[in-house]
């Protein structure tokens, strides 16, 4: 089915339109979902944060219990080439990452059944600047005679394997859980978020990448979303099982910056997402000089918000975002360099009834001068129509009550030049409404 676009809104080639909202507004990949929040911040130098033992940490260690362990990591860039650890419980489960830079990364799991006997489930995969998610799991007596191991990562089986019968389980380890290093060392640079330890398989096949805060329920042993106000060192397990972890060497809490790595020939990561009124970095880190220039110069098709000086390396450049939108853009010494930063509008509360007054937002401050914003609106089982179209100045907002029953809404945003008709593309977020 196609999206109907307001005769309002029809600037530039209708099928760029419908593309660009479709790919935007479609279910947001791990990288798009997160971060939730604060974020755990690692120096990939040192830091970790860690917590005694405790039973509720002793997973899969019983006949018939199960172990998912899980988390959400960034990667900064993909010049990396160590292995970094998620998870490190020694003798009991050991979840890393092993990055290079000449051929393909390792995703890793170890487990022990004894205090010395171990075995290794691993699998090759090209690991993206970005968010992912990963989690492993120890599925207890899969079988009568055998348990199964397998690695998840961002929505699909990664690694599996049958070939291990453990009795009771997993080895009872009394060392320390320590997260983001091995008590540091081999330690994760980058940022973690939501990350979860369950008595339970979690993942059985191909999934959905969660896209929204992880909840407790009985099979949950620790959860922590690093939620604490920024520069915190001790983080809180939302399980009620009283799993603080406590920051070493500096790890803490802190607001994910949205940075973009520029290497010769390409950005780091492509697509990046930035709340409104945040501020995207771009660091060149090639040996060429580079730009970071927004579609609509250079006869490209766009709105032309911004155009980076020339960068050397080294040098970096910083445009905060406003508007929502999902901008393209280029490197204008070398076009074949491009990437985009997606910007969502925000809906607050985030999800209600019919009766529910929702606040709409798609820009902070106000519109840029000489730009329009364009807002459509999706009810259930209908197509896309325009709700707020050709907004500037401090048009930035509105009050939306559900006027098309229940069911999941939609609304998208697309920034506009009014001298010239380039366009963003669209970006959107569903709204359920029961």
């Amino acid at each position: 089915m196609g999206v109907a676009v307001p005769r309002a809104v029809r600037r530039g080639s209708l099928l760029a339109v419908l593309a660009s909202l479709l790919l935007v507004y479609a279910m947001p990949s791990a990288a798009a979902a997160v971060p939730f929040g604060n974020v755990l911040v690692l120096d990939g130098i040192d830091d970790y944060a860690n917590i005694p033992d405790n039973a509720t940490l002793d997973l899969g260690d019983a006949d018939g219990e199960d172990l998912t362990v899980e988390a959400f990591f960034y990667v900064p860039n993909e010049s990396n080439a160590t292995t970094d650890v998620i998870f490190y419980k020694g003798s009991a489960y050991v979840l890393s990452v092993i990055f290079r830079t000449t051929s393909a990364d390792t995703v890793r799991f170890q487990f022990w059944s004894t205090n010395v006997t171990s075995n290794i489930l691993s699998n090759d995969t090209n690991i993206t600047a970005g968010w992912h998610h990963v989690a492993a799991v120890f599925d207890n007596e899969f079988t009568g005679s055998n348990d199964r191991v397998a690695i998840y990562l961002d929505g699909a089986e990664f690694a599996n394997s049958t070939a291990f019968e453990y009795t009771p389980g997993l080895n009872n380890s009394t060392n320390l859980l320590a997260v983001g290093a091995n008590s540091g060392a081999v330690p994760l640079e980058g940022w973690l978020d939501e990350a979860r330890f369950s008595q339970s398989v979690r993942y059985t096949g191909p999934y959905s990448v969660p896209t929204s805060p992880f909840s407790n329920d009985a099979n949950t042993r620790a959860l922590w979303h690093f939620d604490e106000a920024a520069a915190s060192t001790s983080f809180a397990d939302s399980s009620g099982n009283g799993n603080t972890l406590t920051g070493q060497n500096g790890a803490q809490t802190g607001t994910p910056a949205t940075t973009v790595s520029i290497v010769d020939l390409a950005f780091q990561p492509a697509t990046v997402t930035a709340p409104l009124g945040g501020t995207v970095t771009w660091t060149n880190n090639g040996s060429m000089v580079h730009t970071s220039t927004s579609n609509g110069f250079d006869a490209t098709a766009g709105p032309a918000l911004w155009d980076s000086p020339d960068l050397s390396p080294g040098q970096t450049f910083p445009f905060t975002f406003n508007v929502g939108g999902n901008y393209g853009y280029h490197c204008t010494i070398h076009p074949t360099m491009q990437g985009s930063v997606v910007v969502k509008p925000t809906a607050q509360p985030t999800s209600g009834t019919t009766s529910t007054t929702f606040t709409i937002t798609w820009a902070v401050g106000s519109i840029p001068s000489g730009y329009r914003a364009d807002v459509i609106i999706k009810r259930p089982g209908q197509p896309w129509v325009g709700w707020k179209v050709n907004q500037s100045g401090t048009q930035i907002s509105a009050q939306f009550t559900p006027d098309g029953g229940t069911g999941t809404y939609g609304f998208a945003v697309r920034l506009r030049k009014a001298s010239t008709g380039g366009v963003s593309g669209w970006a959107g977020f569903p709204l359920p409404v029961s």
